[in-house]
């Protein structure tokens, strides 16, 4: 049985790697968005993100109907990106590049006040994938020792994931 959680993340990664000059962004991300992973050498290109799933210690799922067999659960994400440095004000590039992070993001949850439909249709809630996203507020870093040589942020996202174990995993 296929990886919900998986394909969520690999939509993620997709999407954000949209984040280059062909869609009027300053970066070129592609190829430069890593899920899981938290360690990164002066090998890897900057700028660059990853997705990093936050701990749950006490998450419990939302359940109900016959035999409790529907779920609703919320998966937070932290998406970090470094970034070179500005030597007069280190966390500058990092608050740009957060900043198109939030944008492409913003695809996720856009909608026509007019009608109430999607702004980027395909983009939707991860091509719907989900039921619900919150983008939360980031915070950024200057350098710091036994942390960080670059100039770094951190910006959460909440998804929320509606499932049945009974229903037939597909995607969109």
């Amino acid at each position: 049985m296929p990886s919900r959680q998986l394909d969520i993340l690999r939509a993620l990664t997709a999407h954000l790697e949209g984040i280059n000059p062909e869609n009027g962004y300053d970066y070129d991300m592609r190829g430069r968005v890593f899920r899981g992973r938290a360690e990164f050498g002066d090998d890897t290109p900057l700028p660059h993100l990853s997705i990093l799933e936050a701990p749950r210690p006490d998450a419990e799922p939302v359940v109900g109907g016959h035999e409790r067999a529907f779920m609703s659960e919320d998966w937070t994400l932290l998406l970090q990106g470094w970034v070179d440095d500005d030597k007069t004000n280190p966390t500058d590039p990092a608050y740009e590049l957060k900043a198109a992070v939030e944008l492409r993001l913003s695809d996720l949850v856009a909608i026509r006040v007019a009608n109430g439909l999607p702004l980027v249709p395909s983009a939707y809630r991860l091509g719907n994938r989900l039921s619900h996203i919150a983008i939360g507020p980031g915070m950024v870093s200057p350098p710091r020792p036994n942390i960080s040589a670059k100039a770094f942020f951190y910006l959460p996202i909440v998804l929320k994931i509606a499932s049945s174990p009974t229903a037939p995993f597909t995607t969109p």
